[in-house]
């Protein structure tokens, strides 16, 4: 039998019946109801992290002998936010590559183990890096959502809910990080971390459950599983995708396109101030 490979790319995917695999949008609302929990599950830990240890700075200046008007200490919350920057432009081309489980899943065990990181940290330095690797993971919702929720939804107002319902946790998670942090720090600055990773573990399980949403990947899975079990395999599905161009799209767009331009300046300029706010608000109330 003479094999014939056809090149697709993702709306060819969309638009034609190359297998008889089961489409994410075919999932019953149960399963759709779950990965849009599980959305949140992530966004919510994700956000939550990163105003986490606005409301213990000074207690954690204190443990590792630095003033509290030392400059580093902004690091706590600024190297986070610096990962929350860098990781959606990889992990949003990655999930075109391997597809949405394996990043989702994999950025949200990242993010568990050095929420944990941060809570055993024995210097000031070992506990920044964990903070920033934490931002890298915990960025992984922003650039896997939209994609994620837009293959399980053909309806705009279906997909319309569920990210009103990212957004809405987006935002909740950092005003929900001071109030964590101001309670939990009158045991001690690492119990901040451990009540994060408790909220993160209590999420693993239906993480680890997410199925696979993205077309060409579920295409490419059918395929192989075809292959295995003796299938036809008169054609075989190859999306095309060059992992070079793949990386590079998000800063080309970054740079040439004025909508994502401007969009992504205003939003730095409304997380900085709202981040500002966080650094301020301990100062403030405590009358320094």
């Amino acid at each position: 039998m003479v094999t014939q490979e056809i090149g697709i790319s993702e709306a060819e995917c969309v638009a034609r019946s190359l297998s008889p695999v089961k489409k994410a949008v075919e999932f019953s609302k149960l399963r759709k109801t779950h990965i849009v929990l599980a959305g949140t599950i992530f966004a919510f830990n994700g956000s939550l992290g990163a105003s986490l240890p606005s409301g213990s700075s000074s207690v954690i200046a204190e443990a590792f002998q630095i003033s509290e008007s030392d400059t580093r200490i902004v690091l706590l919350n600024s190297l986070y936010l610096v990962g929350f920057v860098v990781g959606p432009l990889f992990f949003g081309p990655l999930s075109e590559c391997v597809g949405r489980r394996p990043v989702f899943i994999g950025t949200y065990l990242a993010y568990t183990c050095f929420t944990l990181g941060c809570a055993l940290s024995p210097t000031f330095a070992a506990l920044l890096i964990f903070r920033f690797l934490s931002g890298v993971s915990g960025s992984a919702p922003n650039a896997l959502l939209g994609g994620l929720y837009s293959d399980i939804y053909n309806e705009p107002n279906r997909r319309g809910r569920a990210m009103a319902i990212f957004m809405f946790t987006a935002i909740a998670g950092p005003m929900a990080g001071p109030l964590v942090s101001g309670f939990t720090v009158l045991l001690s600055w690492r119990w901040v971390f451990w009540v994060a990773l408790i909220i993160a573990g209590a999420g693993v399980p239906g993480i680890l459950l997410l199925p696979e949403t993205y077309l060409p990947v579920l295409l490419e899975n059918d395929r192989k599983m075809s292959h295995r079990v003796g299938g036809d395999q008169t054609h075989r599905v190859k999306a095309q995708f060059s992992p070079s161009k793949v990386f590079i799209r998000p800063f080309l767009m970054l740079l040439k396109e004025p909508i994502v331009s401007f969009t992504s300046l205003y939003l730095s300029v409304v997380y900085g101030v709202l981040f500002l706010f966080f650094q301020a608000y301990p100062l403030v109330f405590k009358g320094e």
